[in-house]
């Protein structure tokens, strides 16, 4: 299950980084003060949650069982980001592309006999 946890947050991660919400459309745009900033740090303007990098960095597979895989941070500030960031906009959470890629590692896993099991919580 850590290998279908892993690849969810690696899905998860570079359309993060690719500016696109969890419907998979564009992000809206920063503040201009904002964009700004993140142009004066040589980032790119758009709402990729990578001003330093820090806070994807601190996403990980938390835990894993048979049945269960919790994808998040226990870095609480990393957390209030997140929250933020959900409230002027949904970037963090499970897209169609992280379901694409949680869908291609179970074939994969079943594919090598390990059992599986989908369930939504």
């Amino acid at each position: 299950m850590r290998a279908i946890g892993q690849a969810v947050l690696d899905a998860e991660v570079a359309r993060i980084k690719a500016g696109r919400n969890v419907r998979g459309m564009p992000a809206h745009s920063l503040t201009m003060i904002y964009a700004h900033r993140k142009l004066k740090r040589g980032a790119e303007a758009i709402r990729n949650l990578m001003l330093s990098g820090r806070t994807l960095a601190a996403l990980k597979v938390k835990t894993a069982t048979r049945s269960k895989v919790v994808i998040g941070t226990d870095n609480p500030v990393v957390r209030l980001i997140l929250l933020a960031t959900n409230r002027v906009e949904k970037m963090w959470g499970l897209s169609a592309e992280g379901r694409r890629a949680a869908n291609a590692a179970a074939q994969q896993a079943l594919a090598d006999k390990e059992v599986v099991r989908f369930e939504e919580v």
